[in-house]
């Protein structure tokens, strides 16, 4: 069966449930049917992909349901990005109307020359068709690009559906009885499992509000409304530490982590928070389809530089590690066990490539042994069990002084077990095109000076930051992880 039947019959089944808890206020899903309807029967019959400016409100997801069951492609944009950034994207995706979940036009998007929809109310009940492409496209999300100029990732319906089952063949289960949190903007991709997965099951998506401090309106809502699974960016519990005797989560049962690296110590005092949940490190980029590896953490997790281990490819997908001079070459060495190396991914949630940008997709893409494989630009390795772990991003391997390779990550692990609260390295260049380490920290107790000489006790003197910044909060960006490039601005 098609994914947009499997919504459809979903959303028709589970009427008398709650689909939406958004503001405190609950929507079941005849209201949010009724919703979808009043979206769908404007856009079915259009063929270039629409653009959706998205709120925490009903309408957007109603939006974004319409889209899906249409075979409509979307593409959501944040009500903060920049009118340049919105026309940038507007052209590179070639979109000529905008759902706006709105009663008018908002003033920063009145000079835009494109149609607008507005929601309209259905008063005689229409027989709805639904589509049957051929693998249409689902929705396509815009990165920020190393140039500044966003990317395009397209995901069809085929890479979506793959997710699907294999997040079910995974073992993660949501029944209709379920309260699944929604913490992400829907411009991040992990929103997609946070909304769909439990639209899927019948059970009842709960939303941050647009205000307040995420990581405390999310441990707000999980607590109030007894979540029971929680898909969370670690940022979020590492900003709650300093609460965590006063946190009791009984009721969360499924627990997952994307996004960022997942520490082992702090997972290891959260665990107390919940101690009735599963919890697992997952791993994904946009490209791959929100994630494709899983890995279950128990009690002594594997970890290296502290950060936990991500696991095994999930069910239909696949991946590799490559040695790093090969990969580079283009002779593709498959990496050694215990051998750090560019993790590289495959499969059917694998994304055909950017939008209109063939350089970036010669360099992201390649065929090794007549499969297609994907870039991530992660330096892992790989154990004798075929576990794989992070150890960073390869452009945060950096040269600092006397040319010794550093892992910021490695830095990082050392201040968090100290700090036990955020923290972020950092580089910017001096004159010589060497890297200079700069360490954010938040503010928990600990003054510099003190997080400074616990560095000197475990790190050689060419791994210590030229300079330790106390915050009191992190910037974070729309997808809820620390904001490295506001960080990196802070330098200037």
């Amino acid at each position: 069966m098609k994914l947009n039947e499997v919504l459809y019959q979903s959303i028709l089944k589970h009427q008398a449930n709650n689909a939406f808890c958004i503001n405190e206020k609950y929507y079941s899903y005849s209201e949010f049917w009724e919703q979808i309807q009043g979206f769908y029967f404007q856009i079915k019959n259009l063929e270039t992909p629409i653009g959706i400016y998205c709120k925490n409100d009903i309408q957007t997801y109603a939006a974004v349901l319409a889209c899906l069951l249409a075979e409509t492609p979307y593409i959501p944009i944040h009500p903060s990005y920049p009118i340049h950034r919105i026309n940038d994207i507007l052209g590179q995706a070639n979109i000529q109307h905008i759902l706006l979940p709105y009663d008018e036009i908002p003033a920063d998007l009145k000079e835009l020359k494109i149609n607008f929809i507005f929601f309209q109310k259905n008063e005689k009940v229409a027989k709805i068709i639904l589509s049957k492409k051929e693998n249409p496209l689902g929705y396509i999300l815009f990165t920020s690009g190393s140039t500044g100029k966003p990317k395009g990732v397209p995901i069809n319906v085929k890479n979506l559906s793959t997710f699907i089952e294999s997040y079910n063949a995974s073992g993660f289960e949501i029944t209709q009885n379920d309260k699944v949190l929604q913490m992400f903007e829907l411009t991040f991709d992990l929103s997609v499992m946070s909304f769909l997965m439990p639209i899927l099951s019948g059970a009842c998506v709960y939303t941050l509000p647009e205000d307040g401090i995420k990581y405390m309106e999310t441990y707000k809502i999980l607590e109030e409304n007894e979540i029971t699974i929680a898909l969370l960016v670690p940022s979020i519990i590492n900003s709650l530490q300093p609460y965590f005797d006063d946190i009791d989560l009984p009721k969360l049962r499924l627990n997952l982590f994307c996004g960022e690296a997942l520490y082992e110590n702090v997972i290891t005092n959260w665990k107390k928070c919940v101690p009735n949940a599963v919890i697992y490190n997952v791993y994904g980029p946009t490209e791959d389809t929100i994630f494709c590896t899983s890995y279950l953490v128990e009690n002594n997790p594997k970890s290296y530089n502290g950060i936990c281990c991500i696991g095994k490819a999930m069910p239909f997908n696949s991946n590799v590690i490559f040695n790093l001079e090969s990969i580079q070459n283009g002779n593709y060495k498959l990496a050694e066990i215990d051998e750090k190396g560019e993790l590289c991914l495959s499969g059917n949630q694998l994304t055909d490539g950017y939008l209109n940008d063939e350089l970036k997709n010669k360099i992201a893409f390649f065929e090794f042994k007549n499969t297609r494989y994907y870039r991530t630009g992660d330096l892992c390795f790989m154990d004798k069990n075929q576990d794989v772990f992070y150890a960073g991003r390869l452009d945060h391997q950096v040269k600092v002084k006397g040319g010794f390779r550093v892992e910021l990550s490695e830095i990082e692990n050392v201040a968090i077990e100290f700090c036990k609260n955020q923290v972020a390295a950092v580089t910017k260049m001096n004159q010589n095109n060497m890297h200079l380490i700069h360490l954010f920290i938040q503010k928990n107790g600990q003054s510099s000076a003190e997080v400074l000489a616990h560095l000197k006790t475990h790190l050689p003197d060419y791994m210590l930051p030229e300079k330790i910044h106390e915050l009191e909060n992190f910037p974070l960006n729309n997808s809820g992880k620390i904001d490295r490039p506001k960080l990196k601005e802070m330098l200037l």
